[in-house]
């Protein structure tokens, strides 16, 4: 079952992951051009909503998130959402390198496994891990 709380589903993350994939796979031009790292998603540790996820185009293919230039848009998880951990580090930038789609995470695009973000509703002890398998590409709650 997919969290909620304050309006907020847990798959909404999911599909903003799914749409940086999505977009380094189809090579989609930001500013005029395909960027040549890809896009990607910065999250951080957030324990007082409003938290946050930002889809970035890594124009320099430096695998990180430069603002304001690189920003594409930022999303936010919900009033009572928090990010609770984050297996690859925080922060952390899970990013698609074009034209495959190939996952890494904070630099690291072979034998990461898996990123593994906790997602929790404040004040309660649920809890939900979406997980994005490096090598399948597989975005999953």
């Amino acid at each position: 079952k997919q969290l909620t709380a304050s309006g907020m589903r847990s798959g909404n993350a999911a599909s903003f992951i799914r749409q940086a994939q999505v977009q380094a796979m189809s090579g989609e031009p930001f500013a005029g051009s395909v960027p040549p790292g890809g896009y990607g998603v910065y999250v951080e540790l957030c324990a007082v909503p409003p938290c946050e996820l930002t889809l970035f185009a890594d124009q320099n293919a430096n695998f990180l998130m430069e603002e304001p230039a690189e920003v594409v848009q930022t999303i936010t998880l919900g009033t009572a959402v928090t990010v609770d951990a984050i297996s690859t580090g925080n922060p952390s930038m899970i990013l698609f390198r074009p034209p495959s789609g190939a996952a890494c995470f904070n630099n690291v695009c072979s034998d990461a496994g898996s990123a593994i973000i906790t997602f929790g509703a404040r004040g309660t002890a649920v809890q939900q891990d979406l997980r994005v398998n490096q090598i399948s590409g597989q975005i999953s709650l």
